[in-house]
């Protein structure tokens, strides 16, 4: 699977998971947010 795909699978089933698919459009960018702050740090000690 491509890389892009394999991130946006992982998107799909964090919000899913975890906000059990109840995300309003107009937050939806917020939530993009989180879950890209997350992820880039998934690896990091300490923080």
């Amino acid at each position: 699977m491509p890389i892009p795909l394999a991130e946006a699978a992982l998107a799909k089933r964090w919000l899913v998971g975890t906000h059990a698919g109840a995300v309003a459009p107009k937050h939806l960018e917020d939530y993009l947010d989180e879950f890209t702050f997350r992820h880039n740090r998934r690896k990091a000690k300490g923080v």
